[in-house]
This record gives structure tokens, C-alpha cells and sequence, in this order.
């Protein structure tokens, strides 16, 4: 297949399983493609393109993701043990529940993301003050406040 043909289906997106594997891994991005519970350890995505992507529950453990845009992505449950996410912009991402131990953050654009239960021991230079911290373990083993849910809405 040409790479003209993987490019054509990561602007198609969403793409799920081998398919988004496959655009991502020849495109660098797939915007909005489902990545959940896809194992991709080990994998060098720098300044990948993965805003609104999901991939909760997904093995991202030391995969490089520098620079990468996850801006409004799922992370949920995600391993992310060891990632370089080094100036990766996740600002509104949720990584509820999220494992981030050693996970390198520094320059990472964290405003609004959802870190609510996510484990944080000794992740490396997150700027954390305009995250969300409800019940998270943070870098230095200390737990975030908790918080109160909001109210349904609707009914």
C-alpha cells in the first residue's frame, strides 16, 4: 500500500485497531482516532497528531510522545509509566486514573487536563497548577485534594 493510501485514512478518521496503528505509524497523526486498550509500548511518536484521540486504557509505557498533540484526548486508565511527554500539549485531556510513574512532563502544557485518581509518583517537571488533581497521587507521594462531584445535570 502507498503512503498516499495511509494518508487518506488518517484524514478519514476515526480509524480504530490496526488501521489507526497503521496511519499513525505512517502519518504521525490521526486526530480523533480510537486507540483504546492498544498496546503500543516502546514507540517513537514525536510530535505526533492525536488531538481528540482516544486512547483510554491504552499501554503507552515509555513511548515517546514530545511534543505530541493530545490536546482534548482520552487517556483514561491509560500506562503511561516512563513516556517522554516532554512539551506534548494535553490541555483538556482526561487522564483520569492514568499511570504516569517516572513519566517526563517538563514543558507540557497541562491547563484544564483531568488527572482525578491518576498516579503521578515521580513523574519528571509537570507544571501542575492548572490541572485538575481530585484524589491524584502526585509526583512527591503526596495525594491531591478531593473533590466533590458536581451535581447531575439534566435529567
Amino acid at each position: 500500500m502507498t503512503g498516499l493510501w495511509f494518508l487518506a485514512m488518517a484524514i478519514a478518521s476515526p480509524l480504530r485497531g490496526p488501521e489507526a496503528i497503521q496511519a499513525l505509524i505512517a502519518t504521525n497523526q490521526c486526530s480523533g482516532c480510537n486507540f483504546y486498550a492498544v498496546d503500543l509500548r516502546f514507540r517513537r511518536l514525536p510530535n505526533a497528531q492525536l488531538a481528540g484521540a482516544m486512547l483510554a486504557q491504552a499501554d503507552l509505557s515509555f513511548t515517546d510522545l514530545s511534543n505530541a498533540n493530545l490536546q482534548g484526548s482520552s487517556l483514561a486508565g491509560a500506562d503511561l509509566t516512563g513516556a517522554n511527554l516532554n512539551g506534548a500539549d494535553l490541555r483538556g485531556a482526561n487522564l483520569s486514573r492514568a499511570i504516569l510513574t517516572r513519566a517526563q512532563l517538563t514543558g507540557a502544557q497541562l491547563a484544564g487536563a483531568n488527572f482525578r485518581e491518576a498516579y503521578l509518583l515521580d513523574a519528571i517537571g509537570p507544571d501542575l497548577r492548572q490541572a485538575q488533581l481530585c484524589e491524584a497521587t502526585l509526583p512527591n507521594g503526596q495525594f491531591g485534594p478531593f473533590c466533590q462531584l458536581p451535581p447531575p445535570s439534566g435529567r
